[in-house]
């Protein structure tokens, strides 16, 4: 009996350990399967963040890189209007400048054509008035010569006359006849003589005068 009650002792103790050890091993997997579980959990989750992450920074990255294509796109679009704008600027200032230059060059080709037609209308005038003047004086030079000569004429005929009526009062007629040394007839009043007749009546009467 008493090796019946050790040997069932021993095998309740042997059972009782093994169940013991069979708890411990199943109470150890059950925990290494947690922790299995809870490393697997972890890492699933630092993946899904690092996907997150990752995606995250890609997203960054795009709406930076958009943004810096839309500021380069802004400042090369407002680069081409400063150009255009300043093309614009040059060109109105270009033409303004053509305009100003037209516009002086006309004006001084109207006051050259002005003054070369007040030049031309001062020396047509003063040709003019000179003409007029030498025209008056001439005209006062003939008219006095033209009075002299007639006065002249008018003189040396009175006195000739005078002169003739004196002597052919004074002297008999066929003495002054003789003395004169007058030319014939034919040649004194000879229309085809070269001679007029009144020098040559002045000359003889000189001549009887010197007698």
């Amino acid at each position: 009996l008493t090796l019946t009650l050790t040997l069932t002792l021993t095998l309740t103790l042997t059972l009782t350990v093994t169940l013991t050890l069979t708890l411990t091993l199943t109470l150890t997997l059950t925990l290494t399967l947690t922790l299995t579980l809870t490393l697997t959990l972890t890492l699933t989750l630092t993946l899904t963040l690092t996907l997150t992450l990752t995606l995250t920074l890609t997203l960054t990255l795009t709406l930076t890189l958009t943004l810096t294509l839309t500021l380069t796109l802004t400042l090369t679009l407002t680069l081409t209007l400063t150009l255009t704008l300043t093309l614009t600027l040059t060109l109105t200032l270009t033409l303004t400048l053509t305009l100003t230059l037209t516009l002086t060059l006309t004006l001084t080709l109207t006051l050259t054509l002005t003054l070369t037609l007040t030049l031309t209308l001062t020396l047509t005038l003063t040709l003019t008035l000179t003409l007029t003047l030498t025209l008056t004086l001439t005209l006062t030079l003939t008219l006095t010569l033209t009075l002299t000569l007639t006065l002249t004429l008018t003189l040396t005929l009175t006195l000739t006359l005078t002169l003739t009526l004196l002597l052919f009062s004074s002297f008999p007629l066929h003495l002054t006849f003789i003395s004169l040394p007058l030319p014939p007839l034919s040649l004194l009043f000879h229309p085809h003589h070269p001679s007029q007749p009144l020098p040559l009546l002045l000359f003889s009467f000189s001549n009887f005068f010197l007698l």
